[in-house]
């Protein structure tokens, strides 16, 4: 037994060790004959952010008195964003995410049917960069508050199970919209005179008027990391 775990905790360890010199040598490829920072929120930026949506409220919740439904709390997230840089250390951006939460199977005595969902959403955002004043830094925390349409997509299909016998139909396609809100903080990092290196973290509040996937409230965390490209800079 020993022999099977330790090479397992060896291998974690490498893999570690191995993403943070990865990540140290990017730093240092892009980073190394760029030793002043700019000011982040003066830029025009496209970008990509990839992460994890987690909800707190998606644990258990009940959609009719005879069964409950077990949702994802965990769910990994994408979005593009597009920003537009303004005076005094603000910055403007739109972006466009989307949240995959998989499958949730419901099941009734013979019958069961499962929901795939997706979230879209499509927000509206200002950044604040407290240390615009002082470019000579490559680090630029900021933070940030914005308004979101949240697009929710469940994709039903159905059966029965018998003995002997499973019957199999396809569902359809539902969408719900609400309308939230967020608030959040980050950092910006100048790996080069075009490339920026984004970490990001905020609470979504999101709620929908009915249930999507079995849940309403979508309301949680994200935590992002991306990269953004200079499209120009605003003076």
């Amino acid at each position: 037994m020993s022999s099977m775990i330790l090479p397992r905790h060896f291998l974690a360890n490498l893999m570690k060790k191995s993403f943070s010199h990865i990540l140290f040598l990017i730093i240092f490829l892009f980073g190394y004959n760029y030793c002043f920072g700019e000011d982040v929120s003066s830029f025009n930026l496209i970008g990509l952010r990839i992460g994890l949506w987690g909800m707190s409220s998606a644990d258990i919740e009940s959609r009719i008195p005879e069964y409950q439904a077990s949702s994802k709390t965990v769910s990994p997230y994408g979005e593009v964003f597009f920003t537009y840089g303004l005076k005094n250390g603000f910055l403007g951006e739109l972006s466009l995410g989307s949240c995959d939460r998989g499958e949730t199977r419901f099941e009734l005595g013979n019958d069961y049917y499962w929901e795939s969902v997706v979230i879209y959403p499509i927000s509206l955002g200002g950044y604040f960069y407290p240390l615009s004043h002082k470019p000579q830094t490559p680090w630029q925390p900021y933070l940030d508050l914005g308004v979101s349409y949240v697009v929710g997509s469940k994709s039903l299909d159905y059966g029965s199970v018998y003995p002997g016998y499973r019957y199999f139909f396809e569902g359809y396609v539902k969408t719900r919209a609400a309308f939230g809100v967020f608030a959040g903080t980050g950092l910006d990092f100048n790996l080069s005179k075009y490339l920026i290196l984004n970490f990001d973290a905020k609470y979504r509040w999101v709620k929908f008027g009915e249930e999507v996937g079995g849940i309403k409230d979508y309301s949680g965390y994200q935590l992002t990391l991306g990269f953004a490209y200079v499209l120009g800079i605003n003076r």
